[in-house]
């Protein structure tokens, strides 16, 4: 019974082409590098987003790999990009601080980004 359904149809039916289509572009490092003079809402929506991929980040010499943070903002008069506290791993944005909650140091490099 489907079947004759589909027939009775199947001959109303207007086929469109398609057409050529086209391609999302590919994801540059800039994409998933979190720069902190973004805001925390920016980086928090990068790191949210590639998560499960990892973000990358450098900080004071070192490739760090993030897989999760928190933020928040807050006004501060600390630089930009530099650790406000080892031990929690949290970094002085733009606009406020990241907390580094899941991450990997990578290597050392020579230059920041």
């Amino acid at each position: 019974m489907l079947k004759e359904v589909i027939d009775m149809g199947a001959e109303n039916v207007v086929r469109i082409p398609q057409g050529k289509g086209s391609y999302w572009p590919s994801l540059t490092d800039e994409d998933w590098t979190i720069n902190f003079n973004m805001s925390v809402k920016d980086i928090d929506k990068v790191v949210r987003a590639f998560g499960n991929f990892e973000t990358v980040a450098y900080i004071e010499g070192k490739e760090i790999w993030i897989r999760e943070v928190k933020t928040w903002k807050e006004n501060h008069s600390h630089k930009i990009g530099s650790i406000v506290d080892l031990n929690k791993m949290i970094i002085a944005a733009k606009d406020g601080f990241v907390k580094l909650v899941d991450y990997e140091i990578a290597k050392e490099v020579n230059d920041e980004i």
